[in-house]
C-alpha cells in the first residue's frame, strides 16, 4: 500500500502495491483491472481517497480490512465515515473456482449444480462491514465483467491478452 503525500510532477505507476491513499487535491490515483475489483474510498470529513485492486489473494490477506486501518492511521478517519464503491468486476455467475477456495472465502463460496464459484464482492462487502463501514455507504456497480461483455474486459472471458479498465479517484 503506498500513501502519496506530495505532488509529482511526472505520472508513471507505483510499482508493487495494490492500494493507494492520498489527501492531495488533484491527485488522481488510478489502477487497472479485468475481473479483480476495482475498490474506491472516500472520507469526506478529513478529505482523503484511496484506490484497491483487489484479487482473489489481495481478499484472502484481508484487504479491504488492511484499507480501512490505513485511512484509520494515516487520516484518522472512522470507518463509519467512508464512503466505498466497487466497480466492474467478475461476479459469481461467472467465477468459478477449485475446492481450495473454501479455505480462504467459506459462505461466500457456493456449488452450483456441477460448477463451485465464488463471490468475490460478496466477500469483500463482508470486510468492509465488519471494518465497521456503514452498510448503506457501499455500492456495487453490479456489472460482472465476465458475462457483460462490452465495455468491460475479462481475463475469463477473453484471456490475458485482453484489455484492462482503468478506474481512478482524485480530489477537486
Amino acid at each position: 500500500m503506498a500513501v502519496i503525500q506530495h505532488v509529482v510532477d511526472e505520472a508513471h505507476p507505483v510499482a508493487g502495491c495494490d492500494a493507494m491513499l492520498t489527501s492531495l487535491p488533484r491527485m488522481p490515483l488510478v489502477i487497472r483491472t479485468a475481473d479483480c475489483l476495482p475498490l474506491m474510498l472516500v472520507d469526506p470529513v478529513r478529505r482523503a481517497i484511496g484506490i484497491a485492486h483487489a484479487g482473489w489473494r489481495g481478499l484472502a490477506a484481508g484487504l479491504p480490512l488492511k484499507l480501512l486501518a490505513a485511512f484509520r492511521h494515516t487520516f484518522q478517519s472512522r470507518p463509519e465515515d467512508l464512503l466505498v464503491a466497487i466497480g466492474p468486476a467478475i461476479h459469481p455467475c461467472c467465477y468459478e473456482v477449485g475446492p481450495e477456495f473454501e479455505r480462504s472465502f467459506g459462505p461466500f463460496v457456493q456449488l452450483r449444480g456441477s460448477r463451485r464459484t465464488c463471490d468475490l464482492i460478496g466477500a469483500a462487502i463482508d470486510q468492509f462491514r465488519r471494518g465497521r463501514v456503514a452498510p448503506l455507504h457501499i455500492i456495487d456497480s453490479q456489472q460482472c465483467t465476465a458475462c457483460t461483455g462490452s465495455p468491460w474486459y475479462s481475463i475469463r472471458r477473453e484471456g490475458q491478452t485482453t484489455g484492462r479498465l482503468l478506474s481512478f479517484i482524485v480530489i477537486r
